[in-house]
């Protein structure tokens, strides 16, 4: 019969507060804070290889909002200016009508309980789920909020 030998909590104890004081201390090294270097493990958690963790991390720093549920922010395409002047109807009526011509639009962000799509991805939504979006204005650019089951192809 094999006999296990009790583990010694102290001694476990001890190890693991040397580990966590070891990585807070490279983290200050590396003048990263604790909140960074929760975004790094979730980006390279999310990321396929290291260069695509970087540009997420970098993604996720500078990004202050925080996006909730099953909600999916979307890079919306430029929209040409017409060289006459329109109405407001009009310009809706025209922007709807170029929703049915974008197909591959980026994921900008996502949600907290978004499982599906991760930030960068390409993806495909058929015209209702895009006409039912909501245009929201950040600082760098107009995004179409859309709900994660309108989503209907990645890339």
């Amino acid at each position: 019969m094999l006999k296990l030998k009790p583990v010694n909590l102290n001694l476990a104890k001890t190890i693991k507060s040397y580990i966590e004081h070891k990585v807070n201390k490279f983290c200050l090294y590396l003048s990263v804070t604790l909140d960074e270097k929760v975004l790094w493990e979730k980006a390279t958690l999310l990321a396929e290889d290291n260069l695509q963790a970087r540009e997420l991390f970098e993604k996720l720093k500078t990004n202050k909002m925080q996006l909730k549920g099953k909600r999916v922010l979307l890079n919306k395409p430029e929209v040409k200016e017409s060289p006459f002047e329109l109405s407001e109807a009009d310009k809706l009526a025209i922007e709807m009508d170029m929703r049915k011509t974008w197909t591959k639009l980026e994921v900008y962000a996502i949600g907290d309980e978004v499982n599906s799509v991760k930030v960068g991805d390409k993806v495909y939504m058929g015209i209702t789920g895009l006409q039912a979006s909501e245009a929201v204005e950040l600082e760098d650019g107009m995004k179409l909020m859309v709900a994660e089951r309108d989503i209907a192809i990645v890339w």
